[in-house]
């Protein structure tokens, strides 16, 4: 292994809809993308952080995120904070950090 540090690129699934979701991610997790996901009516959400190298074994921290996702003209928290909008034929979705804690 190596004895750098690295970094690597996760995605999530947010389904569709009102009710809010809640995803574990590491500290140091910074948005990417967000985008359709290719497998089910979704939102895809990209994220990268970093990996401590083989020989790190010190602590890890971890954050939650919460998002909401909300079509055009649904109600949603003001103080959410939009994330981007996905587009495909016939519908728009808007994916909303509710904690306001996505870096990006």
């Amino acid at each position: 292994m190596s004895d750098t540090d690295q970094d690597v690129i996760h995605k999530l699934v947010v389904q569709l809809g009102p009710l809010p979701q809640k995803f574990t991610v590491p500290r140091t997790a910074t948005l990417v993308a967000i985008g359709q996901d290719t497998r089910e009516p979704a939102i895809a959400v990209w994220y990268r952080f970093t990996v401590p190298h083989a020989g790190y074994d010190g602590p890890t921290f971890d954050q939650t995120w919460v998002f909401q996702v909300a079509a055009t003209g649904q109600h949603f928290p003001a103080d959410a904070r939009v994330l981007g909008t996905v587009v495909w034929p016939g519908y728009a979705w808007h994916l909303l950090d509710l904690d306001r804690a996505v870096r990006g």
